[in-house]
């Protein structure tokens, strides 16, 4: 059965050091909402840095087109811990996947 709107299939969670929450799914994009398919993701939410106007955590979001949810946890907890930023995390993920190719 094909969707009319865009939803996301739920792949699990994680929370990393008691700071980072992550949440991993499958975004289905469908017609006329950007397309058809789906995209493998990871949101972050960083619990320590809460934004003073909403209240709410920050949160990222990592599209890495990784099906293998646990590799993708993996390569993102090790990012973190070493400082690093979702926007540098997804970028090593895609150099990961261009070596793989």
């Amino acid at each position: 059965m094909q969707e009319e709107h865009p939803y996301t299939e739920p792949k699990g969670n994680a929370t990393i050091d008691g700071r980072w929450v992550l949440t991993h799914v499958i975004w289905h994009p469908t017609l006329p909402y950007g397309g058809h398919g789906n995209c493998p993701e990871t949101g972050v939410r960083d619990m320590t840095d809460v934004d003073a106007a909403t209240g709410r955590p920050r949160f990222d979001l990592i599209q890495h087109g990784w099906y293998d949810f646990a590799k993708a946890e993996a390569v993102i907890t090790k990012g973190l811990r070493k400082g690093w930023s979702p926007f540098r995390i997804s970028e090593a993920m895609d150099r990961i996947n261009r070596k793989k190719g």
